[in-house]
């Protein structure tokens, strides 16, 4: 019995193993096509920077010398043209094989400086530290900063406003390092494990976005900066089994709720060093975090102050030689303050949205229930409101070179979509849609700053529709005109349709002041075609999200192929 059973199996086997093994031929190259081609990768465009006033801008495009190395090409906003402006020959070191690969750049005004990212290294969350190399234009000459320090260990080099000198975080320090002779000078000597000077901790990153943390003053001659002590905040333990054959404990300060905070202060200190000058803010430094920070003038930084409950934020202005601060603006609301994390903190430039020459700035709050932008006065006095009532302003695109019009990102009618809209700052209230009507879906933008107005590189995502990029130039308040830089492919072989969600519910939120809000669901009809985030459970069915902005991060958008895997 036991014999005729054991042949049975093994005629069994072998007669199905052709079928197994072409099964398991097929599942490889499957996951060769997803993970080692770029098949069902998704177009990449930039990074990209406006030059000479919005009247042009920079991007990445594969080399005609070498298909593996990338030129930096200019095109002219207004007609097109298309010009190589810095070569793949230009950015090989002397003795190297290989031209730099360019993971990002940066201009000095004049576009005669070029400084390079390159090499870089994951802290934290992403990929910060690096390599920087600045290329002189004029001569041709190519050279590595940080004198003798190791590979890949810069973090953040920006130009001075003149652009004679580049700053950057060394070793949780801050340096500046002379173009024209190469000195390098320490601005802060006490950085270690636990002090980070200029540069960001787990929590600052991870929670409030902050990751470039040093601003130049307008004049070039100080610096403002963060430093975060972490002395006394708990270690938290996770196991790296991806570094080495056998698996790496590791260790880095975490605080969980309830425990000791990093200790957070801004400093401010001159381009010939000495001893910084800090800024006298209220507060336990270990139960309030400094969330903004940006140079109002040469005289004066304004820092933005958010209790640990998060349900104040206090906006002080310091004096930057004798650290003294005084209290400009309050928000609070009986839940919590709306903090954007999109932007600000991590911008490179600024942490806040000037207005007339830097004499106010923009907020936006949900003081009245809705999130609406606001315009607050350095001089004190209560906020006005810009952006109309009865609707959300999910982000501040920009704002134009005289101030009189702030660029925000809305949808009144369908909160998983982006539109831009504007309003004007002298006509509070009012709004006016600069998406056309036709284009339905989620759309980002990058303002230039130019007399005109401005010129907009849109990232357009509609459904289920291949990503484009365009340049459009706002002529008037009901033209635009368009051109199309680049569009995500759609693989032949996809077959989109599969990926229907029918069962998906939306939340459709009602506002309730002073704590959670209560939503509602709807079912959309069976042809909405939009990849759903919300997760149920069982047995009681209901739609569970985190975060408090978590309705605002559902939006109807095409996701390139490779990141559904």
């Amino acid at each position: 019995m036991h014999r005729r059973l054991a042949c049975a199996l093994t005629f069994a086997l072998l007669c199905g193993f052709p079928s197994l093994v072409a099964a398991s031929d097929e599942l490889h190259q499957r996951l060769i096509r997803i993970f080692q081609s770029d098949a069902l990768s998704g177009k990449r465009f930039g990074p990209a920077r406006w030059i000479r006033g919005g009247a042009a801008f920079t991007t990445l495009e594969p080399s005609a010398a070498d298909a593996t190395a990338e030129d930096i090409v200019e095109y002219d906003t207004a007609s097109g043209k298309r010009s190589v402006l810095v070569s793949a020959t230009q950015l090989t070191p002397k003795d190297a094989k290989k031209p730099l690969r360019i993971e990002d750049y940066q201009w000095d005004q004049g576009l005669n400086r070029l400084l390079v990212f390159t090499e870089s290294k994951r802290t934290w969350r992403t990929n910060t530290r690096g390599d920087h190399w600045l290329l002189e234009r004029a001569s041709g000459s190519l050279k590595k900063l940080g004198g003798d320090a190791s590979a890949s260990s810069l973090m953040f080099a920006k130009f001075s406003p003149d652009g004679s000198l580049l700053a950057y975080v060394r070793a949780n320090n801050l340096y500046v390092e002379d173009i024209a002779t190469g000195a390098i000078r320490a601005l802060t000597s006490d950085g270690s494990e636990t002090l980070v000077n200029g540069a960001s901790d787990w929590v600052y990153e991870e929670e409030l976005n902050l990751r470039d943390a040093f601003r130049w003053s307008p004049d070039g001659k100080n610096i403002a900066f963060w430093q975060l002590d972490e002395s006394g905040v708990e270690q938290y333990t996770i196991v790296n089994n991806t570094k080495s054959l056998y698996p790496e404990l590791v260790k880095f300060p975490y605080p969980k709720a309830g425990t000791k905070n990093p200790s957070v202060r801004v400093g401010v200190v001159g381009i010939a060093g000495g001893q910084p000058q800090w800024m006298q803010i209220p507060g336990d430094p270990r139960e309030n975090y400094l969330f903004r920070m940006d140079w109002a003038d040469e005289r004066s930084v304004a820092v933005a102050q958010l209790n640990r409950r998060q349900n104040v934020a206090t906006f002080y202005l310091g004096d930057a030689s004798s650290g003294a601060a005084k209290v400009i603006f309050r928000d609070q609301d009986d839940a919590w303050v709306f903090v954007p994390e999109g932007e600000g903190a991590a911008r490179e430039t600024q942490s806040f949205d000037w207005l007339k020459g830097r004499q106010s700035f923009l907020w936006l709050s949900e003081r009245d229930g809705w999130r609406r932008a606001y315009t607050v006065s350095l001089n004190g006095g209560d906020p006005v409101a810009v952006t109309p009532a009865a609707s959300d302003a999910m982000e501040v695109a920009g704002v134009d070179p005289e101030g009189r019009w702030i660029y925000y990102i809305a949808s009144p009618e369908n909160a998983t979509e982006r539109y831009l809209y504007r309003s004007r700052t002298d006509r509070p209230g009012t709004g006016e849609r600069i998406t056309p009507a036709g284009q339905r879906g989620t759309h980002q933008y990058d303002l230039s700053r130019i007399a005109g107005g401005p010129s907009i590189p849109i990232r357009h995502s509609t459904g289920f529709r291949p990503r484009t990029w365009s340049a459009c130039r706002k002529k008037r308040a009901s033209a635009c005109w368009r051109r199309t830089i680049c569009c995500d492919p759609m693989p032949p072989d996809c077959s989109i349709r599969r990926w229907s969600f029918s069962s998906c519910r939306w939340l459709r939120e009602s506002r309730s002041m002073g704590g959670c809000s209560s939503r509602g669901t709807s079912t959309p009809r069976r042809s909405t075609r939009y990849w759903c985030t919300f997760m149920e459970s069982r047995p009681a069915p209901r739609w569970t999200i985190s975060g408090a902005d978590a309705p605002g991060s559902s939006t109807a958008r095409w996701l390139p192929m490779d990141t559904w895997w």
